[in-house]
């Protein structure tokens, strides 16, 4: 659900996130899953905090040269 860069916090997220939750409770689903989101993502983590995600899962990434 990423917004290029210029028309970020402009509402065009809250708008995605909206709009998927209305079908997806239309359609009967009452769960989902937002995967793959970086720990220092902010922005990101900031939106789930405020609709009420519960985190349950931590991905990380790790780098080391060969």
């Amino acid at each position: 659900m990423g917004v290029l860069k210029e028309y970020r916090s402009l509402g065009i997220d809250t708008a995605f996130y909206y709009q998927t939750y209305q079908i997806a409770t239309r359609k009967g689903y009452n769960r989902g899953e937002l995967s793959w989101v970086l720990e220092n993502n902010k922005a990101m983590n900031r939106v789930l905090k405020i609709i009420g995600a519960r985190k349950y899962k931590t991905y990380r990434l790790f780098e080391r040269p060969l």
